[in-house]
């Protein structure tokens, strides 16, 4: 299991899979503003980034669409870095800069496919992480009608030689 180093409960809401590559599989990290009955959960941004500073992971991609905190009832994905270009998020110790976006024209929906730049800055080791979000645009609580994007994005990370990836 990845677990973040420097936590009394490292848990984070994932593992690592091995094939020819490490591959981190995990829920997207939460903010706390989820609940599961009345209770609220944790947030897991800060152990999320974590285990990105310290695995290195170099991908993530992301398979549902952001919601907003008061949209918490629907199916979505807790903001972790912000979609506008030179902003940036802080979880401390993290700091999350935009520092680009790419749309992808080599995929067959290229609207459905944007790389977002992420620099990430642990403010109390200065440590830099540079990380790229593929995220996939599909329609919120559903999947593609068929295997092409799925495909795509496995070539996406064939190419680009991904030695390590965490699916949100």
């Amino acid at each position: 299991m990845a677990k973040p180093n420097g936590f009394p409960d490292p848990y984070f809401n994932g593992n690592v899979a091995t094939f020819e590559k490490a591959y981190i599989l995990s829920s997207h990290p939460m903010d706390g503003s989820e609940k599961e009955g009345r209770e609220s959960k944790n947030s897991t941004m800060v152990k999320f980034f974590a285990v990105v500073e310290q695995r290195g992971v170099g991908v993530i991609g992301q398979f549902s669409p952001f919601i907003n905190a008061e949209e918490k009832t629907g199916i979505g994905c807790a903001r972790y870095f912000s979609e506008t270009v030179g902003e940036t998020m802080k979880f401390s110790p993290y700091e999350v800069k935009n520092d680009g976006t790419t749309t992808l024209g080599a995929f067959s929906n290229p609207n459905n496919h944007i790389v977002y730049s992420l620099i990430i800055t642990n403010e109390s080791t200065k440590k830099v992480t540079n990380c790229d979000v593929l995220m996939f645009n599909w329609p919120t609580g559903s999947a593609p009608s068929d295997e092409t994007a799925a495909l795509e994005m496995l070539d996406y990370f064939a190419i680009h030689e991904v030695e390590c990836f965490t699916a949100v």
